[in-house]
């Protein structure tokens, strides 16, 4: 196969699909993990709140990329989805039905419909597994193979992922880091999902295998109509595969909404940060790199108002004491920031344009 950059990848961003069905719909999920203190005796002392209140809907056949820093609550909030690791409140709701009210078998027969896509290939596939036997356990789990029939399915996947019939036979040891991650996408296949969660599916890959993998997810989606909630950190890679767009910080979601308007015009401070760190092909064009300032602060104690107040260009005194709400600027895109409409016309200036005695104050609360 000959490689490819991800430049070269057709981008699947303005290929929307017209069917308007959701098929996945989350509403406030959380997921908090309990932390323990003491010494004799063990006690909850506070919660790490990976992810705080997250909401989206995703619809039959489209792309949601997830983006943000690392500990944003990305991976978490993939295990939450297909309940790997269950949410600690909040409604999964898939197709039409409350993923909380099912029991545990129920969730194990609904993982045909509703899989995740590790981040590591090497470490999702048992090593004492053939490819063969490895595409093949979820169908023996869920008592859906035919012994008749099993070469033939594994040779139909092999073949539907780009990899030979042969390398059925193969270890994971004897793989290419490519080639494990698409045995991991047939062994998603092999239950025919409707949504496929992808954490992080390239970023153990060189750039030329991520582009195949990328055109891959693409060319199945188009074939067999799956959606995809595909999580990432590179915006270049995300940029390739989503119709819509979703950014994190610290558990919580900034903005959402079309992925080719978010990458044109972002709104939020943090989306434009984000987005400014995004290489530019072309060297003819400068582009402003725009600066964090600090660390992300801790799960454990986030700021009380924004969770970006320590660290935004545009931050004010309100910022540290109300949280934004999603705030609505066309029919799907919506920005968690106070001042989104000023920063969006460029009336709002930045923290440093301020006079002294302003700035003074809104510096004081950021060093408490």
């Amino acid at each position: 196969m000959a490689e490819q950059t991800l430049n070269e990848v057709q981008s699947n961003s303005t290929d929307v699909q017209d069917d308007q069905t959701i098929v996945l719909s989350i509403k406030d999920l959380r997921k908090y993990f309990p932390v323990e203190g003491g010494f004799f005796i063990k006690r909850k002392i506070a919660d790490v709140k990976a992810v705080d209140g997250v909401s989206f809907d995703l619809k039959k056949g489209e792309t949601l990329g997830v983006v943000g820093e690392s500990g944003c609550g990305k991976s978490t909030l993939a295990k939450a989805i297909t309940f790997l690791d269950k949410p600690s409140s909040g409604e999964v709701w898939f197709d039409n039905e409350d993923l909380r009210t099912k029991t545990q078998k129920e969730l194990r027969a609904n993982a045909k419909d509703l899989t995740l896509v590790f981040q590591d290939p090497a470490a999702a596939l048992d090593p004492r597994f053939t490819v063969m036997q490895s595409i093949l356990e979820p169908l023996e789990i869920h008592n859906l193979v035919n012994q008749n029939e099993k070469y033939g399915i594994v040779r139909d996947l092999l073949i539907r992922v780009g990899l030979s019939p042969h390398h059925a036979y193969r270890y994971p040891h004897e793989l290419s880091g490519g080639q494990q991650q698409r045995v991991g996408i047939a062994r998603a296949l092999t239950l025919q999902p409707k949504v496929i969660v992808l954490d992080e599916p390239v970023s153990a890959l060189d750039v030329s295998v991520q582009a195949s993998i990328i055109n891959l997810l693409v060319k199945l989606q188009d074939e067999l109509g799956f959606s995809y909630v595909f999580i990432a950190h590179d915006l270049s890679v995300v940029k390739k595969i989503s119709h819509r767009l979703m950014v994190m910080y610290l558990g919580k979601v900034v903005e959402i909404g079309d992925s080719e308007g978010i990458y044109a015009k972002p709104l939020h401070p943090y989306t434009q940060a984000l987005m400014s760190a995004v290489p530019v092909a072309d060297p003819t064009i400068k582009k402003e790199r725009i600066k964090l300032k600090g660390e992300v602060p801790t799960p454990i104690n986030p700021p009380a108002g924004c969770r970006f107040c320590t660290r935004c260009r545009f931050v004010r005194q309100v910022c540290f004491l109300e949280e934004p709400e999603l705030i609505q600027i066309n029919t799907d895109h919506y920005v968690s920031c106070h001042f989104v409409k000023e920063i969006a016309t460029g009336t709002h200036l930045p923290t440093e344009e301020l006079a002294d005695d302003d700035k003074e104050k809104i510096e004081s609360k950021i060093e408490i």
